[in-house]
């Protein structure tokens, strides 16, 4: 017989089941909890440090492309690469496809801006993610807003004329060029001007934390923790209010005020620039009187009551057919009855003396 003999699975768990009953499993000795603790910040301290690493890189990155002309679309095309088309079967002979298709991208004025303003505000972003406070990046917030205000075209969307070029006519049997023609783009067989406007509307629509850009550099999930951050290049209300008024509130700061007039005249360039006369006669008629009120409410944050009274009295006289009137006329009837309430009562009249000697006070003529 042999000596190695086949134990049965019954009696191998009935071995390990004795065993872990006279095996019994103790506890180690308490931990130093100020140590512990220590230990748990210096682990987190590391892994800040090493994401604030990263997000330095990425800036850098993206800060070096910015500094160079002509270099941000190309930048994009390349994350466009990296994200959709990297790694993936036939992605090689497809992304060549695409480039082709979309070439004329590469010396689109709009595109390149688009992907300039994209990239600019991307860094001012992993600027933020870095700081404990938004007031590191307040100055570079308004050269961007400088920025964008220079090609608000782009935020309206106009369809700018097509540029005329001049091709070259060759002919293939003389094997020279016999001519000249003029033409533009679209005679090309490109992509069209829709698809090169949804391209640049994406780049300032899209938040920058999930871009091309953000997910080619491996940023995308790591930038959400920013508190009152707009995430689109292109969203000035959002740009305003999250990452300038914000902090500005916080200060108590007067500049706030001025913030209320910027847009509405920023915004009021843009409506200007689509020529549509209805959208134009809304902005102004119903969007800019709520503006107001906002910047009323600022005011009154400023420690300012009266004055804010005065400007809502000034909404309710001059926007008495606004759907949003009932509001602010409450809003002004309360802070009336609240003026009332805290107003001192008038101190009664001194009754007149009879007494002799009493002086009547006669006024200098």
């Amino acid at each position: 017989m042999s000596p190695f003999r086949f134990v049965s699975a019954g009696v191998c768990a009935t071995f390990l089941l004795t065993s872990a009953a006279t095996a019994q499993l103790q506890d180690e000795a308490p931990p130093d909890a100020e140590a512990l603790r220590g230990q748990i910040e210096a682990l987190a301290q590391a892994r800040k440090q090493r994401k604030f690493a990263y997000f330095q890189k990425a800036m850098g990155e993206v800060s070096a492309v910015i500094r160079n002309p002509g270099m941000a679309g190309n930048y994009i095309i390349d994350c466009m690469r990296n994200v959709q088309y990297e790694g993936k079967n036939g992605g090689n002979a497809d992304f060549a496809d695409w480039k082709k298709k979309n070439r004329n991208l590469l010396s689109d004025h709009d595109f390149e801006e688009a992907a300039k303003l994209h990239l600019r505000y991307l860094a001012i972003t992993l600027k933020r993610a870095m700081s404990d406070s938004a007031e590191s990046v307040q100055q570079d917030l308004w050269d961007y807003l400088g920025a964008l205000g220079q090609e608000k075209s782009l935020l309206a969307d106009v369809v700018k004329d097509r540029q005329k070029l001049k091709f070259s006519i060759f002919d293939p049997k003389e094997q020279k060029i016999t001519g000249e023609m003029i033409g533009d783009m679209q005679n090309m067989q490109l992509a069209s001007a829709t698809n090169v406007r949804g391209y640049v509307q994406d780049l300032l629509n899209g938040g920058v934390n999930s871009g091309l850009a953000a997910q080619s550099l491996k940023l995308n999930g790591h930038l959400e923790g920013i508190p009152n951050w707009e995430w689109s290049a292109g969203n000035v209300s959002g740009i305003l209010d999250q990452d300038i008024r914000t902090f500005l509130r916080e200060k108590k700061d007067q500049r706030l005020i001025s913030t209320w007039d910027y847009e509405i005249s920023f915004r009021g360039e843009v409506v200007a620039l689509k020529k549509d006369e209805e959208e134009k006669e809304k902005y102004w008629r119903m969007d800019v009187p709520r503006l107001l009120r906002k910047k009323a409410d600022d005011v009154e944050l400023l420690g300012f009551p009266n004055r804010a009274l005065s400007m809502r009295l000034d909404l309710v006289k001059k926007y008495p057919e606004h759907p949003d009137f009932e509001t602010w006329a409450g809003k002004v009837e309360e802070q009336v009855k609240a003026m009332e309430k805290s107003a001192p009562e008038a101190s009664p009249a001194p009754a007149s003396s009879d007494k002799p000697g009493a002086v009547e006070f006669t006024p200098a003529s």
